[in-house]
This record gives C-alpha cells, sequence and structure tokens, in this order.
C-alpha cells in the first residue's frame, strides 16, 4: 500500500509541475505583446501640409508612409529632444482628420482615423532646414512602437 501511495504522491505532484511549467510559459507567451519600432530610415524630408498633402519642405521629418491606426501602441519622445512632434490622423480616403502634438502620453485616435502619420520638426535648427543627415538624426530622438 507504501507504494501505491508513493506512486499517487509522485502522479500528483508530476501533473502540478506540468500544469505550473504550461502555465508560466502560457503567461509568458502572452504577456510578451510583439511590437517593433519604427526605424529612422522610415522618415523622409517634408511635412504634412493644412490640406493633409505631403509638402516637400526642408524644416521638417514625415514618415513615409501611412502607418495603421491598429498598429500604434506608442510615441515617445527622448527626454531632452529639441524637436516637436505632430500625429497626423487620416480617414479611409487618405483625408486629413486632424493632428495632435505629442506632449507626455500618445495620443488617441480620432473616430474614423485608419491611418497616421509622426512628423518631427526640430525647435532650434541651425540653418531651418533638414538635411538628409540631420532627419536621422531628429528620427533617432522620437520612438515610435508599432504591433508587429
Amino acid at each position: 500500500m507504501a507504494k501505491k501511495d508513493l506512486k499517487n504522491i509522485l502522479l500528483t505532484v508530476g501533473v502540478v509541475l506540468a500544469i505550473g511549467l504550461s502555465s508560466g510559459a502560457l503567461i509568458r507567451q502572452v504577456s510578451k505583446e510583439k511590437t517593433k519600432e519604427l526605424p529612422s530610415y522610415s522618415y523622409t524630408i517634408g511635412v504634412v501640409d493644412e490640406e493633409g498633402k505631403l509638402d516637400k519642405d526642408e524644416k521638417g521629418a514625415i514618415t513615409s508612409d501611412e502607418l495603421n491606426v491598429k498598429d500604434l501602441v506608442s510615441i515617445e519622445i527622448d527626454e531632452d529632444a529639441e524637436v516637436e512632434v505632430t500625429v497626423y490622423w487620416f480617414d479611409e480616403d487618405g483625408v486629413l482628420l486632424k493632428s495632435d502634438l505629442v506632449e507626455g502620453e500618445t495620443p488617441t485616435a480620432p473616430e474614423g482615423a485608419e491611418t497616421f502619420r509622426v512628423g518631427i520638426e526640430p525647435l532650434e535648427d541651425e540653418d531651418g532646414e533638414i538635411s538628409a543627415l540631420e532627419k536621422g538624426g531628429y528620427a533617432k530622438l522620437v520612438t515610435v512602437t508599432l504591433k508587429k
């Protein structure tokens, strides 16, 4: 009878361990949302004008493509960065709905927004224009995190 009790105890311990290990792995998998950071080469020189069109004005940098609103996780600006960051929200037809300055927390997309672009304008640039080299430097001051 002692052998049977020992066998039952070992079986119970094994089952509990197996459940614990698989639960831990599942929790880690669920809590680890897959994200990516938008690389600096994802920006082009330009700004979005009042009508929502890309203007190749050299005073700012803008994401080269419109990004899906559902993929936006966060936008963070380096603490010492002297840049102004704006999110431009577009509807399904590419019409500009709204623009929001990023001040602290990531802005929430307005109703009807399908895509967005992130614009970066330096507050103090020596010549008032962004070169290709400067664009990469300014883009590295802003972290846009997207779902994969």
